[in-house]
């Protein structure tokens, strides 16, 4: 009997796992050339500022709720203000409609709107990048508002931007030119649900890029620390202590009162050594919170010993002066109501503050 229940949980944990990864996969695989360059780009900012920012991950609905505010946004005239709203319900509401999940009814997400003259895909976030630094430095509004920036300015209380927000694992993009107008229109969607736990593993040397395939055994692991919620259980699973990886699919672990043997103190961006070879490989991970709660997920990877390609980013030294009219500091009452948000008070500033020392480099041992 203890026999067939051990298999009954690897094939519920194997069935979930494979999930996880294949929709992650094709999810990369399915955006169009520009989406593919914003979402590098948009990642490479979050990993550039800080080692305790986890790359997003493509969702389709979110794909969709971008595409949707995208379309509002092309018939919108150049010389009116942005309200942040589609046919008059907001970004929660129309994440509801959807059909994104939520936590209790609440979303946490953001949205930002950008119309600009002179910036493509290729460089459209280093200007992004660079308005919210000077703006920040110089104690200036930004020249782009995400809703959340907009509604916390109106109501004093500043929110963070949303490209170096923690509380964010996944993303919708969508991007379209005007040649009537010779602007370029993007919508970039920021979201988190309580099912979604994506683990990213990359290169060392590009960490920004999910769908690369590692040209040594080390690796990298992005683990975010928001709550999760374990598939089988229910259960909410909310700051992690302790992770264990493996190759090899096992039945999950009790949780640990301590670090030792194959558990190791949690982190958020964590070191892992591939057993030697090549060819498509999987990391099935387990973590565990304070109260002894777990949640296991997976995240799968190609490994191609030999392939030296780099992705190296150029650098913007200078940026022309943007036409962003009708998007900026909106202050409609609208804008700034409140709307059903999942509260979570994480910050980037404590992030980038955390003193916790590296964790050791783990190997391919279970």
């Amino acid at each position: 009997m203890k026999k067939l229940m051990f298999m009954l949980v690897l094939m519920m944990l194997a069935l979930f796992s494979f999930f996880v990864v294949s929709a992650q996969q094709e999810l990369v695989d399915t955006l169009t050339a520009d989406q593919h360059t914003l979402l590098d780009s948009i990642n490479r900012a979050r990993v550039t500022l800080g080692r305790k920012l986890t790359p997003l991950v493509p969702n389709p609905i979110l794909n969709d709720v971008a595409q949707a505010f995208l379309d509002d946004l092309l018939t919108r005239p150049l010389d009116g203000f942005y309200n942040f709203l589609l046919g008059g319900s907001d970004i929660s509401e129309v994440l509801a409609q959807h059909g994104y999940p939520s936590y209790a009814g609440a979303f946490v997400a953001d949205l930002i709107p950008v119309r600009v003259r002179d910036y493509t895909p290729a460089n459209v976030i280093d200007f992004l990048v660079s308005d919210y630094a000077s703006s920040t430095r110089n104690g200036l509004i930004p020249q782009v508002e995400s809703l959340r920036m907009s509604q916390g300015r109106t109501n004093g209380v500043p929110a963070q931007h949303p490209l170096y927000h923690r509380a964010y694992r996944e993303i919708g993009i969508a991007y379209a030119a005007n040649d009537e107008n010779g602007r370029f229109y993007y919508l970039f969607v920021f979201a988190s649900h309580p099912e979604s736990f994506p683990v990213v593993i990359a290169e060392p040397g590009r960490p920004y890029v999910l769908d690369a395939p590692l040209t040594t055994a080390d690796a990298v692991v992005y683990l975010p620390n928001e709550d999760a919620r374990d598939p089988n259980s229910g259960s909410l699973v909310s700051d992690f202590e302790f992770v264990r990886f493996s190759e090899q699919l096992t039945a999950p672990q009790s949780c640990p009162s301590s670090a030792g043997g194959a558990w190791l103190p949690f982190d958020i961006v964590m070191p892992y050594r591939f057993s030697e070879g090549s060819g498509e490989r999987t990391l099935y991970v387990q973590l565990c919170d304070a109260a002894g709660r777990s949640v296991s997920t997976s995240a799968r990877v190609m490994i191609t010993p030999g392939n030296t390609t780099v992705d190296t980013p150029t650098p913007t030294s200078s940026f022309p002066t943007p036409d962003v009219a009708g998007i900026v500091q909106a202050t409609q009452t609208a804008a700034a109501s409140a709307t059903a948000y999942y509260p979570y008070a994480r910050t980037i500033e404590a992030i980038l503050t955390s003193t916790a020392a590296p964790s050791p480099t783990p190997t391919s041992t279970p």
